[in-house]
């Protein structure tokens, strides 16, 4: 039977190629409004594909912003297990054009056999992988797929999600099942497979530090008066100390000891990372008592995203600033609620805060829960055989240390645990300039996902 999916997936491959491409063309940046009318267009075109899927329910689910796609399958049978595919089908902005080597919503492969577009990656290549192993099933053998698949590609992720919740709150019933399937993460390296066990979760803040009610001279009041910027760094330097350990008090009340045999294993995984201080062109720092891929993956941080106040433009302007503001953002390991760990940031702000200021807090649209998905769930072993079969390397058990809202919601509000299924090349350049996917990885992949789909049957 595997035969047949193979081959077929084979035979099919270069027609695969050129459908990939016709999305990639899509200029589905979500978060910008001249866009809209294309994230629309990349919702058809998942839809479009979804229909050509035998005997495959789809629709289209409008939101207040832009528009989800759901399709199911359920020929396998009330016995069989029902598996939930998600991905989305909006993409970043493109950034500096100037950097791209090549148009990024003109796809092309260059001569590495990369898929260099913007998309390529993040998510439209991955999720497509996943639905060729669906499709594969359903067009190459005539037994149809082995588990029941609903498949939901939203179009809001790039902008956090912000009617998901909802969406999966009113189409609780639709979406059940036993286990969702997420491939938006990357390999640990190109050719060799990661299994995760989970994500950081995140909350955010930014705090606003006001002195004089307007920008004075320097020269007339300085030294008399509190310098905000000044008084701000101050503050912020506090929230960390010489160990580079977090000083909030409470920061770690409910952080776990990271369990021995995980360490074992990244210890021999750190050394592979080592070579980042040459790529990054910095040292590699942080917490005292973690190697580097503990402090990414199952350490709490806080770090500083950006930090304004007074004049910034040419030359000089001698003043003392009417206020300072720095943007904030802690990533939470599990058991850290994000509201809670936001709360104790302010209070220790508050303390520190001197007199003849005033500080105001400006909430930011970020926040959720870590994720984790038990070591031992069936689901993990069988994504970590179906790669060893494909790839011929057993795969790393690692973290990320990414948020991924969707992780979180989908336990709490369906019920279901996610096997994180990557695919791409961990410097895949997401995000950035000549976003690539190995044009390789979407016959791989899809082997991959397609053996899954049965392994999680037999498992």
């Amino acid at each position: 039977m595997i035969d047949r999916i193979d081959q077929y997936l084979t035979s099919t491959h270069d027609a695969a190629l050129r459908s990939l491409f016709d999305v990639l063309r899509i200029p589905s940046i979500s978060t910008q409004p001249d866009h809209a009318t294309d994230v629309i267009a990349s919702a058809d075109w998942v839809a479009t594909y979804l229909e050509s899927l035998p005997d495959t329910r789809v629709e289209t689910w409008p939101t207040p912003g832009h528009p989800a796609v759901f399709g199911e399958w359920l020929g396998a049978g009330p016995d069989r297990p029902t598996i939930l595919i998600y991905g989305h089908h909006d993409v970043q902005p493109t950034g500096d054009l100037s950097k791209w080597s090549s148009p990024p919503f003109e796809p092309r492969i260059d001569s590495g056999g990369r898929i260099v577009a913007r998309g390529s990656a993040d998510n439209k290549g991955l999720f497509f992988i996943q639905l060729r192993a669906v499709e594969a099933w359903l067009k190459g053998v005539t037994d149809g797929c082995p588990v029941n698949v609903k498949i939901l590609i939203e179009g809001e992720e790039e902008i956090g999600s912000p009617n998901l919740a909802r969406l999966l709150e009113e189409k609780r019933d639709q979406l059940k099942c036993d286990l969702a399937v997420v491939s938006d993460t990357p390999h640990w390296r190109p050719g060799r497979p990661a299994i995760s066990l989970g994500t950081r979760g995140i909350t955010g803040l930014e705090v606003k530090l006001i002195g004089p009610n307007r920008d004075l001279h320097s020269g007339m009041y300085g030294g008399s008066v509190p310098n905000p910027i000044a008084e701000l760094t101050r503050m912020l330097a506090a929230l960390h100390d010489a160990r580079k350990t977090v000083t909030v008090p409470g920061f770690y009340d409910r952080v776990k000891p990271i369990p021995n045999d995980l360490r074992e294993e990244w210890a021999k995984l750190d050394r592979d990372v080592q070579d980042d201080a040459r790529k990054l062109d910095c040292g590699l720092v942080g917490e005292d008592g973690f190697n580097t891929l503990e402090r990414r993956w199952l350490r709490p941080t806080l770090e500083f995203n950006g930090i304004t106040g007074g004049y910034q433009g040419p030359g000089s302007n001698t003043i003392v600033p009417s206020w300072a503001s720095a943007k904030i953002t802690c990533r939470l390991v599990p058991d850290q609620d994000p509201d809670d760990v936001q709360a104790k940031v302010k209070r220790y702000l508050e303390t520190l805060a001197p007199p003849g200021v005033k500080l105001e807090f400006i909430p930011r649209r970020v926040g959720c829960p870590s994720y984790s998905i038990d070591p031992n769930h069936p689901a993990l072993a069988a994504a970590a055989k179906v790669y060893e079969e494909v790839y011929g390397v057993h795969p790393v058990r690692i973290r990320e240390g990414v948020s991924l809202p969707i992780l979180p919601a989908f336990k709490s509000i369906l019920g279901a645990d996610t096997v994180l299924m990557g695919f791409c090349d961990p410097e895949c350049n997401a995000h950035s300039f000549d976003e690539f996917l190995d044009a390789g990885e979407v016959l791989r992949g899809a082997r991959t996902a397609a053996r899954f789909l049965n392994e999680i049957v037999r498992g």
